[in-house]
């Protein structure tokens, strides 16, 4: 049975109007934590992985989460590809906007050392996968370091019209000037091509918080309490530099998409679960 939940949103008011089935759905997942976890520190579930396409196993424990809430978001790894309930679901949407495991679009992936790197360049053929780090000011974009290849997101090295679909998991937060990163990946898609993005969104905020920026003269200013993200090649972290509300859909249609919204999904089978509804921001040029 697939009871897979896709809704696209506009705009604030639109998922407000989603408040009350998305209560209902909050409340099978308070159940579903009650009884997969409970006092355990960790517990694995069956369910069915889009990625994997077959039935695994679903690991929930605490991390990043403070009881009787697991951070559902970052969790529900699946034992196969290694994925999280949104990099799973966002791997689904690149293989079905790239032409599928079969096509022959070309992806642009902003990361290369991580399973989600590793299962693209599996699914759709490393012909067809880009992938890059930051790896320092000091780089030049499209320059390859020990294997790794470097991109600035504000100044993609890329040809116009490089690549059929862009996934971008939650990088734009760390992303001194978001309005430049969009407008790179707007040039760099293929008319018609899409940017899959996930952020740390916050559904109650109309506008997007500054908490950092870099000034004209390359110093770094703290407008909040500095605050940071795990980083696979900085023990420090990333910086972050932005907490976004919902103007940045407005931000990605001045970059150049012709639409912007929300895409909300839901599953119990499939482990998307988080708050009733998950959520991640689709970009078409």
């Amino acid at each position: 049975m697939n009871d897979l939940f896709e809704i696209d949103i506009r705009s604030r008011e639109a998922l407000r109007a989603l408040a009350e089935e998305r209560g209902k759905r909050m409340e099978i997942e308070r159940l579903a934590a009650a009884r997969f976890l409970g006092d355990r520190e960790e517990f694995s579930f069956e369910g069915h992985c889009l990625v994997c396409e077959r039935t695994t196993l679903l690991k929930v424990d605490w991390m990043y989460a403070e009881r009787p809430t697991p951070n559902w978001r970052e969790r529900l790894v699946c034992d196969g590809c290694e994925l999280n309930n949104r990099q799973r679901y966002a791997m689904h949407l690149l293989i079905r906007e790239s032409g599928g495991r079969g096509g022959a679009g070309k992806v642009y992936l902003q990361e290369q050392i991580t399973p989600f790197y590793e299962s693209t360049s599996r699914i759709l053929g490393a012909q067809r996968v880009v992938g890059s780090e930051y790896l320092g000011a000091d780089r030049s974009p499209g320059e390859i370091v020990d294997g790794l290849r470097h991109e600035d997101a504000e100044h993609l090295s890329f040809p116009d019209a490089s690549f059929q679909a862009i996934s971008s998991n939650d990088v734009l937060e760390h992303v001194n000037e978001h309005g430049a990163a969009l407008a790179q990946m707007c040039r760099v898609l293929v008319p018609g091509g899409t940017a899959i993005v996930t952020i740390p969104f916050s559904e109650g905020r109309d506008v997007t918080q500054r908490r950092a920026r870099i000034e004209a003269d390359g110093s770094l200013t703290h407008l909040l309490p500095p605050e940071y993200h795990g980083n696979p090649l900085d023990e420090g972290g990333s910086l972050v530099f932005s907490d976004f509300g919902w103007d940045v859909l407005d931000c990605a249609r001045k970059a150049g998409f012709s639409q912007a919204f929300v895409r909300g999904y839901w599953s119990f089978r499939y482990g998307h679960m988080g708050g009733g509804l998950q959520m991640l921001f689709i970009l078409r040029r």
